[in-house]
């Protein structure tokens, strides 16, 4: 499953740099440093419990998406 990104100019130019000096794509970046950041900061249960009732409410196609993952 793949996340849409929208990276402003700057930043997107940056990751790049970056990419080309560690030896890695972009794709390989953008996860490393998403799984950083979510390591630093980790969604609360409730807030989790709450997004998943909303998508079980509101899309029914997503529940089923990450049922198959």
């Amino acid at each position: 499953m793949q996340l849409p990104i929208r990276l402003d100019r700057e930043t997107y130019e940056e990751l790049y740099r970056r990419a080309q000096l560690e030896g890695k794509s972009m794709n390989q970046m953008i996860k490393d440093l998403l799984k950083t950041h979510f390591r630093a900061a980790p969604i609360p249960r409730r807030k989790l419990r709450e997004a998943i009732k909303r998508i079980a409410r509101d899309d029914k196609k997503i529940l089923e998406a990450l049922k198959n993952i």
